[in-house]
């Protein structure tokens, strides 16, 4: 399963062939029969997973966020690309800021100087493929809340770095917590469709 995951991951990447910089990717869904994104099909047949990705730039935007659907079938069937660094930009040059947009802005700088200072650095990472697996026989998939995680940060000759599948998070992930949270929120809490 560990490099089935590897193998969907790379499919997604190709996708961004014309950006030379690095590249991190993230998934992550869930096993629970009332989870939009249950991974099993014979619990559920709309399941699509949502990758995020981030490329890494040589100009002033310095980095892009993009979501990605992938069907069951593994072809992607969506690309969406978050425009933060125009957002950023639009709250940045107004004089007068609502809280709430004064929230998002500070939000918006944390986790940019977060992915640019942390994430995109190699030297955070592993350079071994981490797995951590749980119990899933048939008997338990049906009654347990796992989460599957996969994440990856490739650098401009494609080597990997902090490569990990993880079927239980609950213990931790190898990547950093706050942008663990970042890679979380993105892919759960946006509004996506």
């Amino acid at each position: 399963m560990a490099y089935v995951n590897r193998r969907r991951a790379d499919k997604v990447l190709s996708c961004f062939s014309e950006y030379s910089g690095k590249k991190l990717l993230y998934v992550e869904y869930g096993s629970r029969a009332d989870n939009p994104h249950n991974p099993y099909p014979w619990i559920r047949k709309d399941y699509y997973r949502d990758y995020y990705v981030i490329v890494e730039l040589n100009t002033e935007e310095r980095l892009k966020e993009f979501l990605v659907r992938v069907d069951m079938k593994d072809e992607i069937k969506e690309i969406t690309e978050l425009r933060r660094y125009a957002e950023l930009k639009s709250l940045s040059t107004k004089k007068r800021l609502k809280s709430k947009e004064k929230k998002r802005l500070l939000q918006l700088e944390r986790y940019r100087k977060i992915i640019l200072d942390e994430g995109f650095n190699v030297k955070n990472y592993s350079k071994k493929f981490i797995t951590n697996y749980i119990d899933t026989t048939e008997s338990k998939i049906h009654s347990c809340s796992t989460i599957v995680s996969y994440f990856v940060l490739k650098d401009t000759e494609n080597n990997r770095y902090g490569e990990f599948f993880c079927r239980d998070t609950k213990g931790g992930t190898p990547v950093n917590i706050n942008i663990r949270y970042y890679y979380f929120a993105t892919l759960f809490l946006s509004n996506w469709n």
